[in-house]
């Protein structure tokens, strides 16, 4: 039985081995490839970075916490902003880089906030509250 975070870690696996295999299906353009080979370590690191995010919406939206979710990402764009301004200058490995930050950012906002709904035993909320 596979869990979502051993998924990610195979899809990272995947890119980081066979990211160019992939390029290769999309365009046949010699300097998109090479272009596109500097980045793939980004896209290897991405699903490690995404799956906690994903993962906590799936609970968030289940037990109708949405709110929650959107403040949590407004704390996440809050403090990524600020980082990705300041990776402008690094191009577009800056915009990776601004990219997973985000990433993790969500996860963390979400995974302390499921963290504290779940410690105050208030992941369903009582109707009206």
């Amino acid at each position: 039985r596979g869990s979502r975070p051993t998924m990610a870690a195979l899809v990272a696996v995947a890119f980081a081995v066979g990211g160019h295999l992939f390029v290769n299906l999309q365009t046949d353009i010699a300097a998109v490839r090479e272009t596109a080979g500097h980045y793939l370590p980004y896209l290897a690191l991405l699903p490690l970075f995404a799956v906690w995010s994903y993962l906590l919406d799936g609970l968030f939206i289940g037990a109708t916490r949405a709110r929650e979710m959107r403040n949590a990402m407004l704390v996440a764009l809050a403090i990524g902003l600020p980082i990705a301004l300041a990776l402008q200058g690094f191009g577009n490995h800056g915009l990776w880089i601004a990219f997973l930050t985000f990433m993790a950012l969500r996860g963390l906002a979400l995974g302390a906030l499921a963290w504290r709904l779940a410690r105050r035993d208030q992941w369903i909320a009582a109707p009206g509250s």
